[in-house]
């Protein structure tokens, strides 16, 4: 029986073929996709409904997904400190970020909101460096900033410039929440997995966003 259980641990790792090399590409094409969709259809949806309720009806769906899923999978429990920790990223990353979006993208054009929202890499940046003592070479900080002049001009041109409370400047907010939301959770995802953070991210961002669901079922 030894002999047989040693031959079969010999033959167990040829046995498993390695993963495809195009699925990583086909991962980041189908989130590149799906995400630059999300700014015309959210100025589509906000035709018929507000702000908040548009991201309260939002992140109900995305809840109840993210529940089925725990109900099926059953995780590991987090520890309090984790816990609350991905619920602040679900109130930042998820829930302020699409608040802000939301209104922004009342005057600023879904084309020009996908540019706005991308300085969220540059607040991931500065974040990183400081809490996550990551590094970020020169070349890097000059490439981010330069991108970050290209924003600046779009912004302008836009409905109210980027005075206090115009949509640009709504836009930009949410860039902040966004980065902030990643930054936090990048320590939960190494320990806990990412489906298992995004879930109680979601969890908590429609519990935020409960008291104007229903404004959004009349809507």
């Amino acid at each position: 029986m030894s002999k047989l259980l040693s031959a079969l641990e010999r033959r167990m790792p040829n046995s498993i073929s390695p993963p495809s090399p195009y699925l990583p590409t086909l991962a980041i094409a189908i989130t590149i996709g799906t995400w630059s969709a999300s700014f015309p259809a959210l100025r589509l949806v906000l035709d018929h409904l507000e702000p908040l309720p548009l991201a309260a009806v939002r992140f109900a769906i995305g809840a109840v997904l993210a529940a089925l899923w725990m109900i099926w999978v059953r995780p590991m429990p987090m520890p309090m400190r984790d816990l609350l920790l991905a619920a602040l990223c679900g109130l930042v990353g998820l829930a302020g970020y699409s608040i802000f979006l939301n209104f922004g993208q009342m005057t600023v054009s879904a084309g020009a909101a996908s540019f706005i929202i991308k300085t969220e890499s540059l607040c991931m940046a500065v974040l990183a460096v400081i809490f996550l003592k990551e590094r970020f070479r020169a070349w890097a900080w000059m490439g981010t900033l330069l991108a970050l002049a290209g924003v600046a001009v779009i912004a302008v041109e836009q409905p109210g410039g980027i005075a206090v409370g115009s949509g640009a400047v709504l836009v930009l907010a949410a860039a902040i929440f966004s980065g902030a939301g990643f930054v936090l959770q990048r320590p939960l995802i190494a320990r806990h997995g990412a489906l298992h953070v995004t879930a109680v991210a979601l969890l908590a961002a429609a519990l935020a966003l409960l008291p104007w669901l229903p404004a959004a079922l009349v809507q």
